[in-house]
């Protein structure tokens, strides 16, 4: 999950047609060297029946059922990566992927591992931050 502050709402109508509405929001990102305020937009297509909140892309988190865990989660993930911000080598038992062909392959991991954050965003610009469940 991301957390995002609201910065702005708007509905608008595209071709005199399709009725949305328009959400503009920020999140903290890192570049691999920086902390910075990243700006994201989202829109929501008009929908006539009643509809699920949670159900649409974003929506405020005291529609979320378990907003605690959601809090304590960004929280402890947050401050783990916090921690290893710089260059680190850790022992890890866990789960690895990779991606082949356009396909997740999942391999168990139980070794030595270096976290350089910086130097991942620089081989890998367009890193589209995918996790495994």
């Amino acid at each position: 999950p991301r957390y995002i502050r609201y910065e702005f709402k708007e509905k608008k109508i595209i071709n005199s047609k399709i009725k949305y509405f328009y959400i503009k929001a920020r999140y903290l990102d890192f570049n691999g060297k920086v902390f910075k305020e990243t700006l994201s937009e989202y829109i929501i297509k008009k929908f006539y029946k009643a509809k699920q909140i949670t159900t649409l892309e974003v929506f405020p988190l005291k529609y979320y059922p378990y907003k605690w865990q959601v809090k304590a989660y960004l929280t402890k993930y947050g401050r783990k990566f916090l921690s290893i911000i710089d260059v680190y080598f850790y022992e890890y038992k866990g789960k690895g992927f990779y991606i082949k062909k356009d396909r997740v392959i999942k391999i168990p991991i139980e070794s030595q591992v270096v976290v350089d954050a910086a130097y991942f965003r620089e081989e890998n610009p367009n890193y589209t931050r995918l996790s495994i469940k």
